[in-house]
């Protein structure tokens, strides 16, 4: 019966140890920032109004992140919802504490967005 060297063992055991330890992520600054912003629904959106309107509009509360307007395949227009992302969660409140938004005349519901992993693909 053969014995193994003991430091193989070692190895692998060090070996398994740096594929975990590489996994978990490293808890920067930038890594919280980015968990702490939830995106936002918003509703209503005319058919008029581009993805870069709805940035430019969005973006007075602080920077977009993303901003994902999914078209409709058939028709060729955006669906009249979207998700907005910012880049900090002061944003996210204070564009939920705005009270109304109003794009070219029409009234924009805006909630935070309740399925997060539902969200669809980033079209930036």
């Amino acid at each position: 019966m053969e014995r193994q060297p003991q430091f193989q063992k070692q190895s692998k055991v060090s070996f398994l140890f740096l594929i975990v330890i590489r996994r978990i992520p490293l808890l920067t600054e930038d890594f919280l920032k980015q968990q702490s912003s939830m995106p936002i629904f918003v509703f209503h959106i005319p058919w008029t109004v581009a993805k870069d309107g709805v940035r430019e509009y969005f973006g007075q509360f602080d920077i977009v992140r993303r901003c994902s307007l999914p078209f409709d395949r058939e028709t060729g227009f955006h669906k009249g919802l979207c998700w907005v992302e910012f880049s900090s969660a002061e944003a996210v409140s204070n564009a939920l504490q705005n009270g109304t938004h109003i794009t070219e005349g029409v009234k924009l519901l805006v909630q935070i967005n309740e399925h997060p992993n539902r969200r669809i693909a980033d079209n930036s």
